[in-house]
């Protein structure tokens, strides 16, 4: 037996294959080897950088909760008589953001509620006894309501008890508005327009040994002035009033807030949209933030008073912050604080805006500057306060979430988190991390070795195909030239007439000579690769309208059907004739290929699927088997079998559109047609 040479063994092809692999095996050894250990370095900073976190944001909470908890703990103790709680409730209100209310009562069954006291109701008795206001009552009640509306008038102008205007004003605007002149009602209100514009929670004060104004007849009275500012026409002024008092009335305690909330609600909803936007953005803003905090102030009195009035007072000593007890929102919205008040026999509840102090606490770190970087989270880790990246639920990324932090006293259901800002984690080890990635770019190196032996080896293949195409073209090319001559002596032949059984030699010339061509053709696509001569704007629905106009006849002839999808989509970079190619090859074989038991039907659709652009040829012939879907995309595959050898080909218009489709970045595929055919799909990726 021969032995091989050891040239052989050398040749360059394998040379070229074992180097490639050598360099690749070591390319991934040093990869692996640098992957692990950058892998093994991340882990570590990354945990130091989580203890580092947990340890700073658990050092904030303490250091937060108990300031606030102090802060609390000394309003509840400083708060002394109820006629000065007024004054103080407003200054903290000022200062504090998430300061909402504070109420004082004392225990009992009831309790007594020092602070807030309900709104002080009208002698409505003792007002309408004052002999003014008697004998405008006395013309009403006669009959003549136009002279009691101006006796009713004269009253509110005339009488000294700032109450008693308040009603005759209210009882005369009345009068004039049941007769239809609004106008006149607006006068009569004029009189007493001081008294309406001066602030409901603090309201004038009346004569020595005379109440003052009650806020029901305020409120009534600002309510007509805003129905008869509607009724003359003037739509904004009756807005800008109307968003006024729902302002005032959000200023009201707990109590007030209960009575007269629900009138402000209505005039709300009446007068929200009346104005233009430049209006819409100043005064609405506003009104709607007064209205949220006093809807929030309502539900923590009417929690007060159904049930944290009916529970044991909180024991421990007065001004304690270890005394006090939370009581939280339904809506997690706000929280009630209470404890004893400095004297002892009183209980306070000092009621908190979440969101506010969450804001605050944000914003006031003890560094004395905001933090970016920080984070607010419930149980289910999406982001209440802060600017951390999120998910499509809300929830904050994982990925950059550092530490989180659970709050201890007040919020126990939230948390502070740390967020990362940016992918990159510094560390004092920077030059041990540096070295780090010495293997890489020794793997880097060797990786470009390996790719430019690779492309070189490449260059070399490509000339050696070029060199076999072009032997190709020649040779095909000087057995064109012969049978071109043959063709035309055998038609020479043909027009000049023979004899006998010679006639048809010249016609049988021709066809052989035609069927030579066509092989001569076959073998030069075989050797010519499809390559893009100039992308052009090519719009695939026309591109296929026209492929499916130059076939139909061609299906009407043999009575099979051809329908069309085209939808439009936006142009693509291509070789119009490339894409008409493939396109024609497809719709060959689905002629070619058709059953002889059913119609024939063939569907070609064009569209846009996501960054792609989609051509399908779909019909219901004789299919392509799951086992060859694959390689029929090679040259020179047929499928075997009963009834299909007869159309003819050699494999390779298949081929032709896979490299058609490869010359726009894109693939060819094989699915399931119609009942048992075939679905070639082309996808071109948009570039």
């Amino acid at each position: 037996m021969r032995r091989p040479s050891l040239g052989r063994l050398l040749r360059p092809g394998l040379l070229r294959r074992a180097s490639t692999g050598v360099l690749g095996v070591a390319l991934l050894v040093l990869s692996a080897f640098a992957i692990a250990r950058t892998v093994q370095l991340q882990a570590r900073l990354q945990e130091e950088e989580r203890r580092r976190a947990t340890y700073e944001i658990a050092t904030l909470v303490d250091l937060w909760e108990g300031l606030v908890t102090d802060r609390i703990a000394s309003w509840i103790t400083d708060l002394g008589a109820a006629g000065e709680t007024r004054a103080r409730v407003d200054r903290i209100r000022r200062d504090v953001p998430w300061f909402e209310a504070i109420a004082i009562w004392r225990p009992g069954s009831p309790p007594v509620f020092d602070w807030p006291r309900p709104p002080a109701e009208e002698d409505y008795d003792a007002l309408i006894g004052r002999p003014c206001l008697k004998e405008a009552l006395g013309e009403a009640l006669v009959g003549r309501r136009e002279e009691a509306a101006r006796a009713f008038r004269a009253c509110a102008d005339e009488d000294p008890s700032p109450a008693a205007r308040l009603l005759a004003a209210s009882m005369s605007a009345s009068l004039w508005s049941e007769r239809g002149q609004p106008s006149r009602a607006l006068a009569a209100l004029g009189a007493v327009s001081a008294l309406l514009d001066a602030p409901l929670a603090d309201p004038p004060d009346g004569a020595p040994g005379e109440s003052p104004p009650a806020i029901h007849r305020l409120i009534t009275c600002r309510v007509q002035r805003i129905d008869a500012l509607a009724a003359v026409g003037d739509a904004a002024a009756a807005r800008r009033e109307a968003l006024r008092l729902v302002r005032d009335v959000a200023t009201l305690e707990g109590p007030a807030l209960a009575t007269f909330l629900p009138t402000a609600d209505d005039l709300r909803r009446r007068f929200a949209g009346d104005a233009d936007e430049a209006s819409r953005d100043a005064d609405e803003a506003r009104t709607r933030a007064a209205w949220r905090r006093a809807h929030r102030r309502l539900a923590g009195w009417e929690r007060i008073r159904d049930h944290l009035a009916r529970r044991d007072p909180p024991r421990g000593a007065p001004g304690d912050p270890a005394a006090l007890e939370v009581l939280r929102g339904e809506d997690g919205t706000w929280l009630l604080v209470t404890g004893r008040v400095g004297d002892g026999r009183r209980v306070a509840a000092v009621q908190v805006d979440v969101g506010e102090l969450l804001t605050a606490l944000l914003e006031a770190t003890p560094r004395g500057r905001a933090r970016p970087d920080l984070v607010v989270l419930d149980a289910t880790g999406r982001v209440l306060r802060g600017s951390a990246p999120t998910g499509d639920d809300g929830t904050v990324d994982r990925k950059r979430l550092v530490a989180e932090v659970p709050f201890h006293f007040l919020l126990p259901a939230l948390r502070l988190g740390m967020v990362r800002l940016s992918e990159t984690h510094p560390t004092d080890e920077t030059r041990w991390a540096a070295s780090q990635f010495v293997p890489i770019v020794l793997a880097l190196l060797l990786g470009g070795f390996a790719i430019a032996g690779r492309v070189r080896a490449d260059r070399r293949q490509v000339e050696l195909v070029e060199r076999q195409q072009a032997f190709i073209a020649r040779v095909t090319h000087e057995l064109k030239t012969p049978l071109a001559g043959i063709r035309v002596m055998a038609e020479t032949l043909d027009l000049v007439g023979l004899e006998g059984r010679a006639q048809s030699f010249p016609r049988r010339i021709v066809r052989e000579v035609e069927r030579l061509d066509q092989r001569i053709e076959e073998v030069l696509t075989v050797a010519r690769r499809p390559e893009v001569s100039a992308r052009t704007p090519v719009e695939p629905a026309k591109l296929a309208d026209a492929v499916v106009q130059h076939w139909r006849p061609r299906f009407e002839a043999v009575g099979a059907r051809l329908d069309t999808d085209l939808r439009p989509c936006a142009p693509i970079a291509a070789d119009p004739a490339l894409l008409r190619d493939a396109l024609n090859n497809l719709l060959d074989n689905a002629l070619k290929y058709r059953r002889p038991d059913v119609p024939a039907r063939v569907l070609l659709r064009a569209g846009e699927s996501g960054r792609h652009v989609v051509f399908e040829v779909i019909d219901n012939g004789l299919g392509v088997p799951p086992a060859m879907r694959r390689r029929i995309f090679e040259r020179f595959t047929r499928i075997e079998g009963a009834g299909r050898g007869k159309a003819g080909g050699y494999g390779l218009g298949l081929a032709f559109v896979a490299e058609a489709a490869a010359a726009h970045h894109g693939l060819v595929e094989c699915l399931d047609g119609f009942d048992g055919g075939a679905r070639f799909r082309i996808r071109i990726r948009r570039r």
